[in-house]
């Protein structure tokens, strides 16, 4: 994972003194990296004083981001004119816009401003995208940890959650993470439980669900030399 440049974030901490109001949007279909990396740089917003509105088009399926849906809509908030040209979106944790998903609003002639970690997002001058980090809030951590200071519990949670949903809780990362480490020692540090995150991550799931997935498991097919595996999920199943 590559360290953000110091002129990186003075570019974004110019970004924000350039606007008063910010839309927050990660990817449809969210996952904890998306929702948290969200909540974070909404951390680093409220330190400042500037307003914003956390977008989502959902659905919060996961069960470490159900207990967030409500913190999120999928109606932006109507600005007036003079007022959407002092506005700006920030999106996270993807760069395409038809990731977004169907959000009520207008995107156009929004000045944007991305932070990502997929190799399939495209460097332009309002970005911060590192391919090497294993999820976004790695990188949202380091812009918070230099533009409001020491971490608040509240925020090194976010943090924690999204580079642990993101990591298949650090089972994904490989030689060359120290740096993700101490970026995580420093969430312990400032009080996050891992233990309580995990069984908040993989417990609470219906043992209907549990069934459910036996159903999947057993219609599975092997191709291409074991390389894939194919199952589904039919509407009947859902409702059963």
């Amino acid at each position: 994972m590559i360290i953000i440049s110091d002129e990186k974030i003075k570019q974004f901490e110019s970004f924000l003194d350039e606007h008063d109001f910010f839309y927050i949007i990660g990817h449809r279909e969210p996952d904890g990296d998306a929702i948290f990396s969200c909540l974070g740089l909404a951390e680093i917003l409220k330190s400042k004083g500037l307003e914003y509105q956390l977008l989502s088009a959902g659905p919060f399926k996961r069960n470490e981001i159900k207990p967030k849906a409500w913190l999120f809509s999928n109606e932006m908030k109507f600005l007036s004119e003079p007022e959407r040209k002092r506005a700006t979106l920030i999106m996270l944790d993807c760069s395409e816009y038809s990731r977004l998903g169907d959000i009520d609003g207008d995107f156009k002639n929004l000045d944007t401003f991305i932070i990502d970690h997929h190799k399939t997002a495209e460097s332009t001058e309002n970005s911060i995208i590192d391919p090497t980090s294993p999820a976004c809030c790695c990188l949202v951590q380091q812009i918070y940890e230099k533009l409001v200071g020491k971490l608040s519990s509240k925020a090194a949670e976010f943090f924690f959650f999204g580079m642990a949903t993101d990591t298949g809780y650090f089972r994904f990362l490989d030689t060359g993470s120290a740096e993700v480490f101490r970026q995580t020692a420093r969430l312990i540090e400032a009080g996050v439980n891992p233990r309580k995150v995990y069984d908040i991550i993989t417990g609470g799931k219906a043992y209907s669900t549990r069934k459910l997935l036996g159903i999947m498991l057993d219609r599975a097919e092997r191709r291409y030399n074991n390389k894939l595996v194919i199952t589904y999920e039919t509407m009947e199943d859902t409702k059963k």
